[in-house]
């Protein structure tokens, strides 16, 4: 696997929107993602945070990090 690979997958099996401004994601090396003021999660939906990769169809977040995120 290349870092370019690495995503954080999050998923809501609940009936209610979840609120993720704020919400912060660190990874091994001082990589930090923190979620845009009014990010949500849908019910039953997920979204994806990847390393170094936007895709509109896993919500567009990312790291835009060159350097892998964990450390194997």
């Amino acid at each position: 696997m290349n870092h370019c690979d690495e995503y954080v997958e999050m998923a809501n099996p609940g009936s209610a929107w979840i609120d993720l401004s704020g919400w912060c994601i660190k990874g091994a090396i001082s990589q930090h993602f923190e979620f845009h003021s009014g990010a949500v999660l849908r019910p039953q939906g997920m979204v994806w945070v990847c390393a170094n990769f936007h895709s509109p169809q896993t919500g567009g977040f990312s790291f835009n990090s060159h350097h892998a995120l964990w450390r194997y």
